[in-house]
């Protein structure tokens, strides 16, 4: 298996249909658990951190005014 950086993890796990509840929100436990099988989570310091920062730009981007 590749291991993948942490921010190409995310972008495809939030994408990944597998990861989107029926109304279409995403299950932030299954994008986490995606992150860090695929980017190796073990190995990152601050990973938590990390995912959080990701997360909260994800969102940001996703609110329209």
């Amino acid at each position: 298996m590749t291991v993948k950086t942490l921010e190409q993890a995310f972008a495809d796990a939030v994408i990944n249909p597998e990861n989107l509840k029926a109304n279409g929100n995403v299950n932030w436990n299954y994008v986490d658990a995606d992150c860090y099988m695929d980017a190796d989570g073990d190995s990152i310091d601050n990973y938590l951190e990390q995912f959080n920062a990701l997360a909260d730009a994800y969102l940001s981007q996703k609110v329209s005014i």
